[in-house]
């Protein structure tokens, strides 16, 4: 219920995003939460957390956990609190595990299919296919390089923070696909990448954690991938995941992919014992 009055709002402050996103992944949560924890959990004023519900159709928090329990859509909430307090008994592995295991759920409900085709429509007809990501994201960027070049694809890595990065998107077209981590709080050179794709008329696909961004309306395919909330250790598996998920679609929608992977191994199985030697 809420994820549907947030989408058909109108444009939100950024203030108002967090709140949307954080509302959006904690729904089950609603029936428990006051303002003062929503603003405190966002890092808003609680003014400003009782002039969003306007926003997005509602009077106020009150009218949002009513209308929520007429639609039978709050879940009980104690039983994830009652599991993140047995995780604190549990050895670190389990309780990391843990977290990974709420974080993929989290992108399991949140990802859109629709996105997700979209995004490997946009990759299979792309002439090139440009990538960019900051910081602990370029990680990410390393891994889709990696997994599409081995089926073919024309890979163009974008640099950061130097005047490299405005020379690779200076040769971008309309034929290209951009393809762009920009996770919470979106980085600027994220943004300036972006408006550059956009205004080369390039297929935009972002891989990002913020359920409502002004970003969205930009890309052709938005995909969420759930890292943590933004005061916790932000992970990486689910966005691998997604990554990975992307790859194994382009490999059932594209038969060259398959195979160039047969070439690959030929290719290897000819000349490992030369590489060996």
């Amino acid at each position: 219920m809420i994820q549907s009055a947030i989408a058909n709002a109108n444009k939100l402050s950024r203030a108002q995003q967090r709140i949307a996103g954080y509302l959006v992944r904690h729904e089950s949560d609603i029936p428990y939460l006051t303002e003062h924890d929503i603003a405190r959990e966002t890092g808003v004023s609680v003014a400003t957390v009782s002039r969003f519900w306007s926003a997005i159709g509602f009077d106020n928090l009150k009218d949002v956990k009513r209308r929520q329990q007429s639609q039978g859509a709050a879940r009980p909430a104690d039983k994830m609190k009652d599991k993140l307090s047995r995780m604190s008994e549990s050895p670190l592995p389990m309780q990391m595990i843990d977290m990974e295991i709420r974080n993929l759920e989290e992108t399991k409900r949140l990802l859109s299919a629709e996105s997700f085709d979209a995004a490997a429509e946009a990759l299979l007809r792309a002439k090139r296919v440009f990538v960019f990501g900051t910081g602990p994201s370029r990680a990410l960027t390393e891994l889709l390089l990696f997994r599409l070049n081995r089926f073919g694809f024309a890979m163009v890595p974008i640099p950061t923070g130097s005047n490299d990065m405005f020379e690779q998107l200076t040769h971008m077209t309309s034929d290209d696909a951009l393809v762009t981590f920009g996770f919470y709080g979106f980085p600027p050179d994220v943004r300036t990448v972006m408006n550059a794709g956009s205004e080369a008329g390039a297929k935009l696909i972002l891989f990002t954690d913020m359920v409502v961004s002004e970003l969205h309306a930009m890309a052709s395919a938005v995909l969420f991938a759930y890292r943590g909330e933004p005061g916790e250790f932000h992970s990486m598996a689910a966005p691998v995941a997604v990554i990975d998920s992307l790859t194994v679609a382009l490999a059932r929608k594209d038969a060259q992919a398959m195979e160039r992977l047969e070439r690959l191994y030929e290719l290897r199985r000819k000349h490992a014992a030369r590489v060996e030697g």
